[in-house]
């Protein structure tokens, strides 16, 4: 073999290689991580509104991998979270930089969600 062909090789392999690694990743990574935040926005989320049940129901959908569920139920999660984060900032609950913490927790889980939607199923 000549050392084109032995570079082109290289070049499939690492490309294959990055790609399961890529889906792996996001299951063995993403999920487990979005699961570690959950255990915090849960709190917020169920004192912003949202019930038990739909608390319940999403902490499934990350057990059991459920990107569609994941993805179908986090609108509501996030918008029950957010309420709770500005109901305590507002009233001194918490202070402007805590809100701007929790805040930033969502957008990270928010950036979490996208990577999760070009996931394929």
């Amino acid at each position: 073999m000549t050392v084109k062909r032995y570079v082109a090789m290289l070049a499939l392999i690492c490309m294959l290689t990055g790609c399961t690694f890529g889906v792996r990743s996001r299951t063995a990574v993403l999920i487990p991580a979005m699961s570690s935040a959950w255990s915090h926005v849960r709190i917020e989320a169920t004192n912003g509104g949202l019930s038990e049940d739909a608390a319940d129901n999403f902490a499934a959908a990350l057990a059991n991998d459920d990107g569609p569920g994941i993805i179908a139920q986090w609108p509501a999660v996030r918008s029950a979270a957010s309420r709770d984060i500005r109901a305590r900032a507002d009233t001194g609950l918490v202070s402007a930089g805590v809100a701007a913490s929790l805040t930033e927790r969502l957008q990270n889980l928010d950036v979490a969600i996208a990577v999760l939607k070009q996931r394929p199923p």
